[in-house]
């Protein structure tokens, strides 16, 4: 793996892992889930999405029920 594709990855695990560190372990509706990663990571509504798609898609994230997430156990 070239060193900056690594690097990239590297970056984007380590923001991952600021991301997650605001979602709650309580089921939070998606909406204040959403609001609390843009706040966190000073991005926009769209990325905030991607971050929790990805966190979702990882199963770091779990929806609990229809517009409830909670960090995984």
């Amino acid at each position: 793996v070239p060193y900056q594709e690594y690097e990239e990855q590297r970056q984007e695990e380590s923001l991952l892992e600021s991301v997650l560190a605001v979602i709650p372990t309580d089921p939070t509706p998606r909406s204040i889930v959403l609001h609390k990663i843009e706040l966190a990571c000073n991005v926009s509504h769209p990325t905030a999405e991607r971050y929790l798609a990805q966190l979702v898609k990882d199963e770091r994230v779990v929806k609990t029920r229809r517009g409830m997430y909670q960090r995984a156990a």
